[in-house]
């Protein structure tokens, strides 16, 4: 049976887009176990008293048809400092709890932090987060052929923070820099990556 993750960032006691995460909760188990809503995830985090003096809690919810499990962890950033670029014709439109495809490309890694993907010559994902490349004005740009449509893309999207725009393997070094976005990070919560370190 397919099961499937949300992590959803706790800040301050208070859960981040949630609405966003409903979304793809919703779609996915109605995708996969034909379902309709009647889970609703704001009802289902409690977070735990030992954590609640945390700034920052990574909630991670397990689910297939129903939620199979909660839990609750102190958040770590990881340090992102360089990309390796990996081209393989992957397929992730949904967020699967099984990660072993990205497991395997990590391997081939190196001494470079992460893994950036290339599907038909265009920019996809990091393993684990979505892009956005920085032009010289200032301007942040998500690749249009993202892997999976993150919670924290999309909100970006919707309120103009961002702009979506095809971005082939050739024009990354045009850039000035990226950051790496996700549910757990803001633009602000990474370090710029100068496109100098993608390769």
């Amino acid at each position: 049976m397919c099961r499937f993750i949300e992590t959803i960032k706790i800040k301050d006691g208070v859960p981040q887009l949630l609405a966003y995460h409903q979304t793809r909760f919703d779609k996915t188990r109605k995708d996969f176990f034909s379902v309709g809503r009647e889970i609703v995830l704001e009802e289902e985090i409690k977070l735990p008293v030992v954590l609640s003096r945390e700034k920052v809690v990574k909630c991670r919810v397990i689910y297939g048809k129903e939620i199979e499990q909660i839990e609750y962890l102190k958040y770590i950033p990881a340090s992102i400092k360089s990309l390796k670029l990996i081209y393989d014709d992957i397929s992730y439109a949904y967020k699967f709890l099984d990660r072993s495809l990205f497991e395997n490309h990590l391997n081939d890694k190196g001494s470079f932090d992460d893994i950036l993907i290339i599907r038909n010559s265009l920019v996809t994902d990091t393993s684990f987060s979505n892009v956005i490349f920085k032009r010289e004005t200032g301007d942040w740009i998500t690749p249009q052929s993202t892997l999976l449509e993150g919670v924290k893309r999309q909100y970006l999207l919707d309120n103009k923070l961002i702009r979506m725009e095809k971005i082939s393997v050739r024009e990354i070094h045009t850039f000035k820099a990226i950051r790496l976005i996700n549910a757990m990070l803001d633009i602000e919560d990474t370090v710029e990556i100068n496109t100098n370190r993608v390769a």
